[in-house]
């Protein structure tokens, strides 16, 4: 028996943690809180000149791979100016999402998010036709992320993954997304709820497993039962 619940309890580990699973913040610090220590942020400041921009055909900054990329003081144009956080990231990801690429797999990341034509054009937003101001994330687990806010202002997405992430690709509408304040780390939470649940499984599984080994012994206590042929050519059991 003791084999049996250990192998059975070894199997609902396994298919408990089969799937990834992943955790969405909309707010930084309850992401912050969440991940726990040691993170990583990039902020881009000093990467472009003065009231200029810093064009770059692949871009890696602390591990993190941003592929081409455009980093923008402040000073450079109204568009960036008036999100009010620094220099930022430009991406050029109009027709294709733009990837991410890690150097060490990481298990939670977070950044800012907005797209020019928010400020170019107009406010953008979920009521917005044509500029919904969406965020799409495809983590390299295979996992989608969507997310749609109204902007200005910039907007957070964070993410804990069970699976370790090596890569992303994002997708900023309506266009021309831009990046601020990138972080990541290697969470120390568990962004599914499955162990304690398959704990309660186990647990009833075991206390099944022992009532039943009960009810077998007490019927192995009880005397063999004496049978007798009856009249139709059967056995009639007595005790």
């Amino acid at each position: 028996m003791r084999i049996s619940v250990l192998a059975l309890l070894a199997w609902l580990m396994v298919a408990g943690n089969s799937e990834s699973a992943v955790m969405i913040f909309h707010d930084r610090a309850a992401w912050q809180t969440a991940v726990g220590t040691g993170v990583t942020t990039i902020d881009f400041e000093g990467l472009a000149p003065r009231a200029g921009s810093a064009d770059f055909a692949d871009l890696s900054l602390s591990g993190v791979d941003f592929g081409r990329s455009t980093v923008l003081d402040p000073g450079a144009a109204t568009y960036i100016a008036a999100w009010g956080t620094g220099a930022m990231l430009m991406r050029f990801d109009l027709l294709v999402p733009a990837t991410t690429t890690f150097s060490a797999p990481v298990t939670a990341f977070g950044f800012d998010y907005g797209a020019s034509a928010c400020i170019l054009v107009g406010p953008c937003g979920p009521a917005q036709s044509g500029r919904p101001g969406q965020v799409t994330l495809v983590l390299s687990s295979g996992d989608v992320v969507v997310s749609s806010a109204p902007m200005p202002p910039l907007q957070f997405i964070g993410v804990i993954s069970s699976v370790p992430v090596t890569s992303f690709t994002a997708a900023i509408l309506p266009s021309f997304s831009i990046v601020d304040n990138f972080s990541m780390a290697s969470s120390t939470s568990s962004p599914v709820p499955e162990p304690a649940s398959l704990v309660l499984l186990a647990t009833g599984v075991v206390g099944a497993l022992v009532r039943r080994r009960r009810k077998n012994a007490t019927l192995a206590a009880c005397p063999p039962s004496q049978t007798r042929p009856d009249q139709g050519g059967g056995f009639t059991s007595t005790l």
